[in-house]
């Protein structure tokens, strides 16, 4: 299984559309709109590192509204979502849970990636852990009960690992999905695209 985290920049007007069009594949797995220098936070899944780089370096620029891809290759994922639960309270308590999130690019020792990694899988607020291959060589995103627990949470990684270096943090404005979820903009369930990430695979 290959993973890669895409950050997309967007024609003027078209960062909605565009997400509305990748929300619909099956190896896109998280669709998010983030306040930063690009426009779209994308997970992306496939069964090889070729088909996923023949999706990257083909279709994917040909999608429209789109105007730049980066791609950071992930070496390790330490956390996908398959133990995180959102502890919410029933739906009449719309404000329960970890609804907002944050996408952390963090820098560090190689020789510390897989303790760091672990060690991040027991924090509540972690969603999704991986070590990539370029020079920010961890990434981490996180749930957050409010917009104002980001800062908190930044300084309590930063105290308990003085090795890492932040060197971006990116706040989610709007999830168009969710490990494969379909969500409205108020973040409720609208549908869903089971995640299959054979799908490219079955194309070439």
């Amino acid at each position: 299984m290959s993973m890669a985290f895409l950050e997309i920049d967007c024609e003027a007007g078209a960062a909605v559309e565009v997400a509305s069009t990748l929300a619909t594949a099956e190896h896109l797995i998280t669709v998010q709109h983030v306040a930063a220098g690009h426009d779209l936070f994308v997970i992306a899944v496939a069964a090889s590192m070729p088909a996923l780089a023949d999706h990257l370096l083909t279709d994917l620029p040909r999608v429209p509204g789109v105007a730049k891809v980066r791609t950071h290759v992930a070496t390790r994922v330490f956390e996908a979502s398959r133990r995180w639960r959102l502890r919410v309270l029933p739906p009449v308590r719309a404000h329960a849970g970890r609804h907002f999130s944050a996408v952390l690019w963090l820098r560090m020792p190689d020789g510390l990636l897989e303790e760091t990694g672990r060690a991040l899988l027991d924090w509540p607020e972690t969603r999704t852990c991986a070590a990539l291959a370029g020079t920010r060589n961890m990434l981490l995103t996180v749930g957050l009960h409010t917009v104002s627990d980001r800062h908190p949470l930044v300084v309590r990684l930063e105290e308990r690992f003085p090795y890492v270096r932040i060197d971006d943090r990116q706040l989610v404005l709007r999830q168009s999905k969710l490990y494969g979820r379909l969500l409205d903009p108020a973040g409720r369930c609208a549908g869903v695209v089971p995640v299959d990430p054979w799908s490219l695979s079955s194309r070439t």
